[in-house]
């Protein structure tokens, strides 16, 4: 989310590493050392720090680049619908977004506080806010959809796609990765 400070996540080694522009190393943070043993989404705050959701407290939690906790949400497997399957995690204008593929997106404020539930059409995995829409690839197709009322946008391009190509969004961009090229397309 911010070009000028890349945050690189290695899952299976529970590892965020921080990159300055021309990608030189800022430093290091294994998440296990740091106390988190069980965490597989990571996503960068506005502020320099990290969100992490938490699958052994279920809680989301806010930390420094050197573990040091800063907000921890409620207990979430206490809420209805409870999270069951973490994919994503995005912090977008004051908002923190975390994207359930089972249930839906759950909004927090920027101080780890549950603030709503968002059921959206299709399954999430990652997804992205742009202009208060959260934009996702489902089944060839582009869906945007907007938080504040109950509207939504789709663009197919299956069409586009073979079996070896991976989709990608950015920011009013679909990336298509393939045969060792990517092909870049505006919408």
């Amino acid at each position: 989310s911010n070009p000028l400070k890349v945050l690189v996540w290695y899952p299976d080694f529970r590892t965020a590493v921080f990159l300055d522009r021309s990608l030189t190393l800022l430093g290091e943070l294994n998440l296990i050392s740091a106390g988190y043993p069980e965490v597989r989404t990571i996503g960068a705050s506005q502020d320099g720090n990290l969100w992490l959701y938490d699958e052994v407290n279920f809680r989301l939690v806010k930390i420094t680049k050197d573990g040091e906790q800063r907000f921890e949400s409620q207990s979430m497997n206490q809420l209805e619908p409870t999270l069951r399957s973490v994919s994503c995690l995005h912090e977008y204008n004051d908002r923190v977004y975390l994207a359930d593929s089972i249930q839906g997106l759950f909004i927090f404020d920027v101080f780890a506080q549950f603030d709503r539930f968002w059921p959206p059409m299709h399954p999430v995995k990652e997804f992205q806010v742009v202009d208060d829409q959260v934009q996702y690839l489902f089944e060839g197709r582009i869906v945007a959809e907007r938080l504040q009322i109950r509207a939504n946008r789709e663009i197919g391009f299956a069409d586009l796609l073979s079996p070896e190509t991976v989709a990608m969004l950015s920011p009013r961009r679909l990336l298509l990765m393939q045969d060792g090229s990517v092909r870049v397309y505006g919408y």
